[in-house]
């Protein structure tokens, strides 16, 4: 028999992975358990952390001798109207794919755009110049499009892979601000604007101007919007346990995002001609040229380089601004972030008084 143990592909997760192990490990034969590796068989002496926090993982990694597997001891959520899944903008419901058993939670500022470029080319759609985005027009299916007894057996199943993709939070949130505010002011404007008084209209189209980062942040507390808002509010509290591949976008290391991306296409196999989607769509036919593989490097028209104006952007200021207003990303216990400051020297002890980010009405 084939001794399974887990195994987790970040490197930063080492070191609470080593204490979880100690504390947490169990080793069991379970008939009823079976992994499936790639060519079908079937694999019953499983290594298993039982624990309330699900870390990312890759269901199918090309040793088959070492597979994966986090399980959870929690009840088995419900699903309700009223679950955030369920309330997405355009640009964030959860898109299903069959074919391959997989709910994808697309997040905006995260490549989401590819992510759907690549699901349309695997439904047999052509690239469109047209709006991706647009559940009308893109020929997407989602998460809506099923009755609550389907929905609860996607979200809960160990055949389902449940896949979201998420990023840094302070880049993720100057990307937003580049994106919306800076290059497309239009969509902030319409967004945050509009609908306000002529006076505070004014005052936005001044700080567009002026590209005023400090503004925009300020605005984010009256103004919420998928492009900026917390990534860990994006799923309900109840379902992160569910998620079972989560990939991150982190701008020191470019091929990062790249490497979760072919983890988990090499792991999506079709039911019909039992090809891993890395195979058939992944490996090349991305990029200007047609030669690069998906993800080689964020080929979005929109891609911001949130991560090389970091400095250029955040003040002590504002930096703890952000940190404090997203605490939520680095406290959840399933996103897994490392905390970094872009000014070392200043501790949480020692944290900037009377910032003038604070005085924005």
């Amino acid at each position: 028999l084939l001794s399974i143990t887990v195994i987790i592909s970040s490197a930063w997760y080492v070191h609470n992975i080593m204490q979880w192990q100690m504390n947490n490990t169990s080793t069991f034969t379970n008939q009823n358990t079976l992994i499936p590796s790639k060519n079908g068989h079937h694999m019953n002496n499983i290594t298993i952390i039982k624990t309330h926090q699900i870390i990312p993982f890759t269901k199918n990694i090309q040793n088959h001798n070492n597979i994966s597997l986090i399980i959870s001891d929690d009840i088995e959520p419900r699903i309700q109207k009223s679950d955030a899944i369920l309330h997405s903008t355009a640009w964030g419901h959860p898109i299903v794919l069959e074919e391959y058993n997989l709910i994808f939670f697309t997040i905006p500022k995260v490549a989401c755009s590819e992510w759907k470029r690549l699901f349309r080319r695997m439904m047999g759609y052509k690239d469109t110049k047209y709006d991706i985005h647009d559940p009308s027009k893109n020929g997407l299916k989602y998460i809506y499009h099923y009755n609550a007894k389907q929905i609860q057996e996607m979200m809960t199943s160990n055949e389902w892979t449940r896949a979201v993709f998420v990023r840094e939070p302070k880049e993720r949130v100057l990307s937003g601000f580049l994106d919306k505010f800076v290059t497309h002011p239009n969509y902030f404007r319409r967004r945050c604007c509009s609908k306000r008084t002529p006076e505070i209209l004014k005052e936005c189209k001044l700080k567009q101007s002026e590209g005023d980062f400090d503004y925009f942040l300020q605005r984010t507390k009256d103004c919420h919007d998928e492009h900026w808002n917390p990534q860990s509010k994006k799923i309900d509290e109840k379902w992160w346990p569910t998620i079972n591949f989560v990939g991150y976008m982190v701008g020191d290391d470019s091929h990062l995002i790249e490497k979760y991306a072919k983890n988990l296409l090499e792991s999506m196999i079709s039911k019909k001609d039992g090809l891993s989607v890395w195979e058939k769509y992944g490996i090349s036919g991305w990029g200007l040229n047609k030669t690069q593989c998906f993800l080689q490097s964020n080929n979005a028209n929109h891609a911001t380089d949130a991560h090389d104006k970091l400095r250029k952007y955040y003040t002590k200021c504002n930096e703890q601004f952000i940190e404090r207003r997203w605490r939520a990303e680095w406290e959840s216990p399933f996103l897994h972030f490392t905390e970094f400051s872009l000014y070392p020297e200043q501790s949480y002890n020692n944290r900037v008084e009377n910032c003038p980010i604070e005085q924005y009405k």
